[in-house]
């Protein structure tokens, strides 16, 4: 993902008592810019509409492709845009077609990425628990598999926040936590942004909640 220009640097606050905003990233070319809520920390898209038509040409782009590895990873993509652009069921049913295409294909690591997108469209259509099983699914994996190692931050940090949706944050705390050591041995500064900011949120929740 690419982020956009933009003056105010990542993480800054809004003002005083504010909570840190995100920059937008782009998923993929215009249209598709989209945030993360910095209490929910699911995706919020910019411009629904325009994500939702850009989701469409994607699939379209794909379907037309000849190479079967390429198309499914462009339909993963889309399916993730229709979720975050509010077309839920949409982007879970592509999903878990074209997980089941690169199950076929063998793709092992596209496989994995897709399977962590399906969780994030659950997520955004409040079925957490059933995110939770598929993190769970995944991290045995991606343990078990050298050849997804590098997936492990990834994985970590939805798990994070599937156990922050469901209210566990001492576990979410933990998993990001865990998250944040790989990134910063990664040097990605994007992705160490992104789990700083889901650590604030998890210590602004427990304060809330009297350290739960």
């Amino acid at each position: 993902m690419t982020r956009p220009s933009r003056d105010r640097r990542l993480g800054e606050p809004n003002g005083p008592g504010r909570s840190p905003q995100p920059e937008p990233l782009v998923a993929a070319g215009p249209g598709t810019e989209y945030t993360f809520d910095a209490e929910t920390l699911l995706p919020v898209a910019l411009d629904a509409q325009r994500m939702a038509a850009a989701a469409d040409r994607m699939l379209e782009v794909s379907r037309e492709s000849g190479d079967a590895l390429s198309a499914a990873g462009q339909a993963s993509k889309a399916a993730f845009l229709f979720a975050v652009a509010g077309q839920h069921e949409r982007g879970e049913r592509l999903l878990r077609e074209v997980i089941g295409r690169q199950d076929e294909l063998g793709a092992t690591h596209d496989h994995t990425v897709s399977t962590v997108r399906l969780s994030q469209v659950l997520q955004l259509a409040a079925r957490p628990n059933e995110a939770l099983v598929l993190l769970r699914e995944v991290l045995e994996d991606v343990h078990q598999r050298a050849e997804l190692s590098s997936l492990l931050d990834f994985a970590l940090q939805h798990l994070g926040k599937v156990l922050y949706q469901l209210g566990e944050y001492a576990q979410a705390r933990a998993a990001f936590a865990e998250a944040l050591q790989l990134r910063r041995g990664k040097g990605d500064a994007s992705l160490i942004d992104s789990t700083s900011l889901a650590l604030q949120a998890v210590e602004r929740a427990e304060a809330a909640s009297g350290g739960r």
